[in-house]
């Protein structure tokens, strides 16, 4: 007798005869039908699976080994329900936008937080100090204050060789109210910065004399002008400085004098020859 290739099973040779043929071939089939006892059975919906490494060693199963068993959840990731067939896996990092511009940053290694979206109009910033490393805020502003004041009325009589504060008792303009027209005669910035001043001073002066102002911060000399020769008994003055100022309390005012003469020195209140002014530059 002859044996198959793969499983061995027993098969009558060409030579048999036919009573012993028909004998191999119901060892064959029995040899068949115990190999493959293991497809018998099973329930509607079950698989097969293997039981062994044995050839031909298998058992019916439930349908559900394509099932997840198990998920972890990772960095930004959170999961529902852990096991399948259909697990529920939830991307944390989109839940936590609930608004139109809204932000998830870094606070960390592998940790995230929202940050709202800020007012119209602010820029984010970074800023150490903030749990997200970010900020909004108000973008710096691109201007500043700016005034133009001028003497106006009678002329202001002052003492010869006296540095005297000149009153520019009126304004053209004053963008943030820092002039003081009425009482002190000053400027006091309320933003920091660099600011340019311009002053000019018509005084009546002796021909010959001479005529100066000077530019005073908090009180003290800053900046002096050049000293301009009277003639025709008038004498004008004029200068400009580049000054820093906190935008707190610092303060700026012109001083002018008169060098001693015969005629009665004064400050001539007109618009256009005494005039101090100021532009905040930058910051």
């Amino acid at each position: 007798m002859a044996n198959t290739t793969n499983f061995n099973w027993e098969t009558p040779d060409d030579t048999d005869l036919v009573k012993d043929g028909a004998a191999a071939i119901r060892t064959l089939g029995n040899s068949i039908d115990t190999s493959f006892v293991d497809l018998k059975g099973g329930t509607t919906g079950q698989i097969l699976s293997k039981a062994s490494d044995t050839d031909l060693d298998y058992t019916w199963i439930a349908n559900d080994q394509g099932d997840i068993t198990e998920v972890q959840a990772g960095t930004g990731i959170s999961v529902a329900s852990g096991t399948g067939p259909i697990p529920v896996v939830t991307n944390t990092v989109a839940t936590e936008f609930d608004a139109k511009g809204d932000l998830v940053v870094g606070t960390g290694s592998d940790t995230f937080d929202r940050l709202a979206v800020g007012t119209d109009g602010y820029t984010l910033v970074a800023d150490s100090a903030e749990t997200t490393g970010l900020k909004w805020q108000a973008p710096a502003s691109s201007s500043g204050p700016a005034f133009r004041a001028f003497g106006q009325t009678s002329n202001q009589s002052v003492t010869a060789d006296t540095w005297t504060k000149v009153q520019f008792n009126a304004e053209s303009f004053d963008t943030d109210n820092c002039y003081d027209p009425t009482t002190n005669f000053r400027f006091t910035a309320n933003k920091a910065g660099y600011y340019f001043f311009n002053t000019g001073v018509l005084a009546i002066a002796e021909t010959g004399k001479y005529v100066q102002t000077t530019i005073y911060k908090n009180g003290s000399v800053y900046d002096r002008g050049v000293r301009v020769g009277a003639t025709d008994n008038e004498g004008l003055s004029q200068q400009g400085a580049l000054i820093y100022l906190n935008g707190t309390s610092d303060y700026v005012e012109v001083f002018c004098i008169i060098n001693a003469g015969s005629v009665s020195e004064a400050f001539v209140r007109v618009n256009e020859v005494c005039y101090f002014e100021g532009i905040w530059i930058r910051s």
